[in-house]
């Protein structure tokens, strides 16, 4: 999923080009994405491993100890 700006006319909308994401950002993004289908999978298929591997891969927590304690005090 993509958010991006989009033209809306009679016709519905449709995407306005926006060019390629800054690197430091497009890594910020694919880092979000790939935590976000962390998160999805730990939800489908509960396990406490899976829910910290997913906060180990945001990019806020990004260790592996802060993300286990995390999913201990839950």
């Amino acid at each position: 999923t993509l958010e991006a700006p989009c033209l809306v006319d009679k016709f519905g909308p449709r995407p306005a080009a926006i060019g390629r994401l800054p690197e430091p950002i497009r890594g910020l993004v694919i880092s979000v994405k790939n935590y976000e289908r962390a998160v999805i999978r730990a939800a489908l298929e509960p396990s406490a491993e899976l829910a910290a591997l997913a906060l180990f891969l945001n990019p806020i927590i990004g260790e592996w100890k802060p993300a286990c304690d995390i999913v201990d005090a839950l």
